[in-house]
């Protein structure tokens, strides 16, 4: 089985919140909050989804700072995180409030995401999410980090 790349796990989060009724037509893979903000620019409807790559890591437990032998070979957990950014319509004071709709949303991709594996064959972990900070006018954005380990594999040969 090889390994399954950062591309591979995108498309798998973005498969998996765009299977949702709320955006099926409107979940986007985007760089950043600011690149999700000009698709909602360009007109893409509200709500919508973005799905962006976060980074990856090694955890510090698994970090081997032993030589490795000529030839051998190791394997550590490469820990990828990708973010789910939701944006919601809002309405100031006197409007319904919206934030009971972002709720429900970002329940929704919870309860698709969670626990989900099959490209990785590793599951999907819930890490956290908040509110962000975003400055288009009469929307709010929600950011939730989800993260899966992969293998990282390397071969070590005497130079």
């Amino acid at each position: 089985m090889s390994k399954p790349s950062i591309q591979n796990l995108m498309d798998e989060v973005t498969e998996r919140v765009k299977s949702t009724t709320t955006f099926a037509d409107s979940g986007f893979q985007c760089f950043n909050l600011q690149d999700l903000t000009s698709w909602r620019e360009s007109g893409a409807a509200l709500p919508m989804a973005g799905i962006a790559y976060e980074g990856s890591d090694i955890p510090d437990r698994e970090i081997d700072t032993h030589k490795q032998s000529r030839g051998s070979r190791s394997v550590n957990t490469q820990s990828v995180k990708i973010s789910v950014i939701i944006g919601v319509d809002y309405r100031g004071a006197g409007g319904p409030d919206t934030k009971v709709t972002a709720l429900a949303l970002l329940q929704e991709v919870r309860d698709v995401l969670h626990g989900y594996s099959n490209v990785n064959h590793r599951p999907w972990t819930f890490i956290g999410e908040q509110p962000l900070d975003g400055d288009e006018e009469g929307v709010i954005f929600y950011g939730q980090l989800w993260a899966t380990d992969i293998h990282l594999t390397g071969n070590h040969t005497a130079q």
